[in-house]
């Protein structure tokens, strides 16, 4: 909660926080972890408007999404029964055999770090480092596993974006609103003697939002040309195309570098095949 209970903006904080998280909580109670992903999409992009009203800007909300998936990933292992990560080796059953060796190493490095340091808190972030991608990616196997989930995911992920994208074109049109302002000052882009700061609308940063739009760009890119809808192949590929032209606008290429590479790592996996 907002350290200032008296600064303005920390009532609309608490108020949306109780509301995500109360979303979050309804779904997670009835072990409903697979409506949790799609509210921890909501809270991943709801943190950055969230966090710059929010008295001081405090760093940790950008945590917020962390916490929900941590949460849906505990309901998860308490559907499953264990956490069984060599189900997702299936197809390489020998990479199983080097797991417990994976493990004894966080262990001892762990153990390392607070002989050294004595601090349990630095050394926990230290181990979550290593452990949170191996969740993620158990985590997400089992979104595999059911790809009604995995679409409803991406076009959860895409409809943000979009709303999203389109604050950033607000700001890049000039429109003032301090949900609008980067956190920490931004970035300012030089070239030639020309300065100006990217646009960042909602999200945080400018490089943040080249990083969404990118993400946003290639998975619309995706859902269009997985659908045999002409209609949905047309509105997602007029998506792809908006969001990487609004990604200008955060004055990062690097954007636009992410989705012509993956258009063509694409197109050349997914393309017919001559016998």
């Amino acid at each position: 909660l907002p350290a200032d209970p008296h600064h303005p903006g920390a009532p609309m904080t608490t108020l949306l926080l109780i509301l995500l998280f109360g979303l979050l909580a309804l779904a997670l109670s009835e072990g409903n972890w697979r409506y949790g992903l799609l509210v921890t999409v909501g809270i991943g992009f709801l943190q950055d408007p969230i966090r710059k009203i929010t008295p001081n800007q405090p760093s940790l909300m950008v945590g917020l999404s962390l916490v929900a998936f941590a949460l849906c990933s505990m309901v998860l292992l308490d559907r499953r029964g264990k956490f069984d990560l060599p189900a997702m080796l299936w197809t390489i059953p020998q990479l199983g055999d080097w797991l417990p060796i994976f493990y004894a190493l966080i262990a001892l490095q762990s153990v390392n770090s607070f002989l050294r340091f004595g601090d349990p808190v630095l050394t926990a972030i230290g181990a979550a480092f290593y452990i949170a991608p191996l969740v993620g990616l158990w985590v997400g196997y089992h979104v595999g596993c059911n790809q009604q989930l995995l679409r409803q995911l991406i076009q959860v992920y895409v409809a943000f974006c979009a709303i999203f994208a389109f604050t950033v074109f607000l700001d890049f049109r000039g429109v003032a609103t301090p949900l609008f302002e980067e956190v920490g000052g931004g970035i300012q882009i030089t070239l030639e003697g020309y300065s100006a700061s990217g646009a960042s609308g909602l999200w945080r940063t400018s490089e943040i939002a080249s990083w969404h739009l990118a993400a946003g760009a290639c998975l619309a890119a995706a859902l269009g040309l997985s659908s045999r809808e002409s209609t949905s192949q047309i509105g997602f590929l007029l998506l792809t195309a908006g969001f990487t032209f609004v990604s200008i606008f955060t004055g990062r290429r690097k954007a636009q570098a992410l989705v012509l590479v993956f258009e063509a790592i694409y197109m050349r996996l997914f393309s017919p095949r001559e016998n």
